[in-house]
Parts: structure tokens; C-alpha cells; sequence
């Protein structure tokens, strides 16, 4: 996964936007190797309405200075997903 990471961060600006609190997300990933390909992070501590709401995409496309048109979404849940459309942001399912 980090070859395809680094190989896609030539191309696409990335974050994670995720419903982990900010202390279990950087125990999770301290060892994945991954969080330098990303731009930044959007943690449960960053925002009032968990996913399905779309409060936690709005806060990663404001962050990138991005329109809500100028970002895709990968997601591993429907709940992100839903977050993610409710966000009116285009996204890749499960």
C-alpha cells in the first residue's frame, strides 16, 4: 500500500478524514508509514457531527482549500460514504 501511496501522491493531494480520535489515530498509524503522503488529517476531536454527517468532509475540503467539486472520496463504510454525499462530494463506495 505505500508504493501505490507514494506513487499516487505524485498526482492527487490526499488526507484522511476519520472518525478515530486524535490519540488512537496516531497510535493506529505510527507504523503504517503512510501519514507523509498525506496533506492533512481530519480526526473525531476536529469536529461536533460524526459521519453520516457531512461536517467532517467539509472540514478536509476547507483544509485543502478545495471546492466540494475538486474532491473524491475513497471509503471503507457506507456511514462514511453517506457522509461524504451529504457533504455533496463526489465518492468511490466500499
Amino acid at each position: 500500500m505505500v508504493d501505490a501511496l507514494a506513487e499516487l501522491s505524485k498526482y492527487a493531494r490526499m488526507a484522511i478524514v476519520t472518525t478515530a480520535k486524535r490519540a488512537d489515530f496516531e497510535l493506529v498509524h505510527e507504523e503504517r508509514h503512510i501519514k507523509q503522503f498525506m496533506e492533512c488529517f481530519v480526526v473525531r476531536d476536529d469536529y461536533l457531527l460524526a459521519k453520516p454527517r457531512p461536517e467532517s468532509y467539509l472540514i478536509g475540503a476547507n483544509r485543502f482549500g478545495a471546492g466540494k467539486e475538486e474532491v473524491l472520496v475513497i471509503e471503507d463504510s457506507a456511514r462514511g460514504l453517506n457522509s461524504a454525499v451529504a457533504a455533496g462530494i463526489d465518492g468511490a463506495g466500499h
